[in-house]
């Protein structure tokens, strides 16, 4: 018993020790000393793997720094022997976020192609961000596309409701929300407050993305968020006349849904040997999918009754 005190003080001490050796080669990844940091590693290979969420960064990370990015050859090999590969810091960041945020899309390419099966390619944040959407707030549209092929979620919002496609909206990146729309974004899905992707156009005035938003789905400038505000309305509060007046004129010429919704429904079938898409083949642009389906079906339904 007398000497269980010095014991746990000499653990404790070890530990310490492993733990300055790790910051230290860490230290040497990030000032661009990877002979040295690979000298350290090899001969202690477990240190890669002592780590705790106190960190700010793990030594995956630190290969794929910022300023000194190591070679592909260095980055494989500790990624190779990382155990955790979801392991998060203290922000809930894991080395899919980093490389998303730094456009790395070659060190992403071998993440994902080495350890695939092992990777939570929808992990969150501390504050609910997905890789997807890290990868869409820096424009970073090699390590989008990687995420979509790995079968990533693009509709989980952030904390405050706002999704992918918003953020790319908002940082005003038009290859990013191209590559979303052709994959099934949600032009109509809000955040918190109501705003759709068309709202979030006040940050970027992007009439690129305006143009894409538009062609995919332009009902959406028709939407107020939960305080009223049309689209046009957000971007001339925040002092941008020119833009919100281009919005108020696109908004203008959208047509009445409801008025469409209502003329398909109520049309006196004269022309019962024309289908419904032949029919309103001019105003279906406008129209979400789900909608055109909704109506379709209802016209379909009383074609069969007026047969009978």
């Amino acid at each position: 018993m007398q000497h269980s005190g010095p014991r746990a003080s000499h653990a404790q001490v070890r530990l310490n020790d492993n733990s300055l050796m790790l910051l230290k080669g860490m230290e040497y990844l990030l000032s661009g000393q990877e002979e040295k940091a690979l000298a350290l590693f090899k001969r202690k290979p477990f240190l890669l793997n002592n780590i705790d969420k106190s960190m700010p960064i793990t030594p995956l990370m630190a290969a794929a720094s910022k300023e000194h990015p190591c070679c592909i050859e260095t980055f494989t090999w500790i990624l190779q022997r990382t155990q955790n590969i979801n392991h998060s810091t203290n922000t809930g960041n894991s080395i899919i976020h980093w490389l998303a945020n730094l456009n790395y899309h070659v060190f992403l390419s071998t993440l994902l192609a080495k350890r695939k099966s092992d990777i939570k390619i929808n992990q969150l944040t501390n504050n609910k961000e997905s890789p997807t959407f890290i990868a869409c707030y820096s424009g970073s549209l090699e390590s989008l596309q990687l995420f979509i092929d790995a079968g990533a979620n693009i509709h989980i919002p952030n904390a405050q409701g706002t999704t992918p496609l918003q953020i790319a909206c908002a940082q005003g990146h038009a290859c990013c929300v191209e590559l979303l729309l052709r994959h099934g974004a949600l032009i109509e899905q809000c955040d918190y407050e109501g705003k759709n992707a068309f709202h979030y156009l006040a940050l970027s005035q992007s009439v690129e993305i305006l143009n894409l938003l538009m062609q995919a789905n332009e009902a959406g400038l028709k939407v107020k968020t939960k305080k009223g505000n049309l689209p046009f309305e957000i971007v001339l509060n925040q002092g941008h006349e020119n833009f919100a007046t281009l919005l108020k004129k696109q908004t203008e010429n959208v047509p009445n849904l409801k008025k469409i919704c209502a003329n398909a429904i109520c049309f006196h079938f004269k022309n019962e040997d024309r289908s419904f898409r032949e029919v309103f083949a001019n105003q279906l642009s406008c129209l979400p999918l789900e909608v055109i389906e909704y109506i379709e079906n209802i016209w379909r339904l009383k074609a069969r009754r007026n047969s009978k």
